[in-house]
């Protein structure tokens, strides 16, 4: 895609690149069914996430988009962990429509 071209430059030419960048290439990815890829992403996303310290909306999705990849890897466990991880930060933020989805996810 345009979007992982354009991030694969980025990277060559060491220009920073946003946790949203690899965020969005992610779910392109997972729409794709390219789940190995969208780990990928969301993996970098995080990391980026946490190298700045940051806990926010941003980082529950990216942690809720991975809990969505595994459990579409066939590792449920795994997907849950991160589900129930996000769901955790946006109780903390206060987010309750999203806690909400995320419990309906939880309990799919």
């Amino acid at each position: 895609s345009y979007r992982k071209e354009a991030l694969a430059i980025r990277e060559r030419i060491g220009e920073s690149i946003t946790a949203d960048m690899y965020n969005v290439v992610g779910i392109e990815s997972y729409n794709l069914q390219e789940y190995q890829d969208a780990a990928k992403y969301f993996q970098k996303a995080l990391e980026v996430q946490k190298e700045l310290g940051m806990e926010n909306s941003l980082t529950a999705s990216i942690i809720h988009n991975l809990g969505c990849v595994y459990g579409n890897l066939g590792e449920k466990k795994k997907g849950l962990k991160y589900r129930k991880e996000a769901l955790t930060i946006w109780e903390r933020i206060g987010d309750n429509r999203i806690t909400a989805d995320t419990y309906n996810a939880i309990g799919v």
